[in-house]
């Protein structure tokens, strides 16, 4: 009798933990449903060679539910964008992880291996007292990075390092995969003429510019003056005008009575 009563308890509690399940424990296997849904739409994405589109559809998936399967996949959709060092990322935990079939993990590992061999590496060597910026397509480097062998995408990359009083140092590179370069950038000092011409031009374009509102200014003063002075100076203008010519006027009948 005892034990019958100790099995209903038993029951109803493991009823009361059911009805008691967090609504966050149900939206978790309504993404696990869903995980699947996503991974087969990625696989179509990458069957017609839409990298992008696949890469998006995996992403969606592991916000979801992060299965190995889909890691893998996301690795495969990110190599053929040429991103191997983010695939790497992904190639990894999808080796790494315990809950990956014998298949998956092989897969995962060979693409792994894959990627490592098609990583590119880049070694950039500035001047001693080299004081300026570097940038690594548009990454800008600390001055830790100047000497080290640097893993990149394969494909176009540009180099460019600047430093006050010398002409930038630009070049453009073409990686292939596995490639191993080292770069020595070489910077070319501005003449001291041209350095201080553009100093000069500087400052006369500031001073330019100031002498040309101060004369902007006074010719909008020197007008008012005019629009205000206008109607009496028109005024006394054709008075004097008028005596002038009664003067004239005068003395020729003066000079003709004569």
């Amino acid at each position: 009798m005892r034990s019958r009563r100790l099995m209903w308890l038993f029951l109803g509690f493991v009823a009361i933990l059911g009805l008691a399940s967090p609504a966050w424990e149900q939206a978790r296997w309504k993404d696990k449903a869903e995980e699947p849904k996503l991974v087969n739409e990625g696989l179509k994405h990458d069957k017609a060679e839409a990298w992008q589109e696949a890469r998006e559809a995996f992403e969606a998936a592991i916000a979801l539910n992060d299965t190995p399967k889909a890691r893998y996949y996301l690795a495969k959709a990110l190599v053929n964008l040429r991103l191997l060092i983010e695939a790497r990322e992904h190639a990894q935990a999808a080796a790494d992880n315990p809950r990956a079939g014998w298949w998956d993990r092989k897969n995962s590992r060979e693409l792994l291996k894959k990627i490592e061999d098609s990583i590119a590496h880049i070694t950039l060597r500035v001047p001693p007292d080299f004081q300026g910026k570097v940038y690594l397509g548009d990454v800008p480097l600390s001055s830790s990075d100047f000497g080290s062998r640097l893993e990149v995408n394969p494909g176009t990359i540009r180099i460019l390092a600047e430093s006050a009083g010398f002409f930038p140092f630009e070049k453009n590179m073409n990686l292939r995969d596995g490639a191993d370069e080292t770069i020595t950038v070489e910077l070319e000092p501005e003449p001291v003429d041209t350095v201080t011409q553009k100093e000069e031009e500087a400052t006369l374009s500031t001073e330019g510019s100031s002498q040309k509102t101060w004369g902007y200014v006074s010719l909008a003063v020197g007008g008012v003056g005019l629009v205000a002075a206008g109607p009496g100076h028109v005024r006394g203008e054709a008075r004097r005008r008028s005596r002038s010519g009664r003067r004239r006027g005068t003395g020729e009948r003066g000079g003709g009575g004569a």
